[in-house]
This record gives C-alpha cells, sequence and structure tokens, in this order.
C-alpha cells in the first residue's frame, strides 16, 4: 500500500510540474506575441507616416496641395 501511495504521489507532483511548465510557457508566449505585436504596430505606423509624408511631397511638387504653415 506505501509503494501505491508512493507512486501516486511521484505522479500528482509529475503533473503539477508539468501544469507548472505549461503555464510558464504560456506566458512567456504571451509576453513574446504581445512585445513582437507592439513592435510590429510601430513599425506599420512609421511606414504609414513615411508614406503619408512622401505622398504629400509629390502632391505639393505637382502643385496640387499647398503646405500650411504652422505657427510656432
Amino acid at each position: 500500500m506505501n509503494d501505491f501511495a508512493q507512486w501516486l504521489g511521484y505522479g500528482v507532483m509529475a503533473a503539477a510540474a508539468l501544469a507548472l511548465l505549461a503555464l510558464v510557457l504560456f506566458v512567456l508566449s504571451y509576453i513574446c506575441v504581445r512585445s513582437v505585436n507592439k513592435w510590429i504596430k510601430a513599425m506599420m505606423y512609421a511606414y504609414d507616416l513615411n508614406t503619408l509624408r512622401k505622398t504629400m511631397r509629390q502632391l505639393e511638387a505637382e502643385g496640387k496641395v499647398k503646405r500650411k504653415e504652422v505657427m510656432p
């Protein structure tokens, strides 16, 4: 009976260790995905901003848009 209880205890500890490992891996992967998504959004914003500036410069050069001077 003691052998059975010992193996049962080891099994419970092994299951708990696997569950803890899975939780840690899930949290780490979630943190990585969030940080990569932030980085991608920042890169997309910078690309969109540069594309907008390039388009506005082209339209100004063609005379289709006038630049507003901004007061300091």
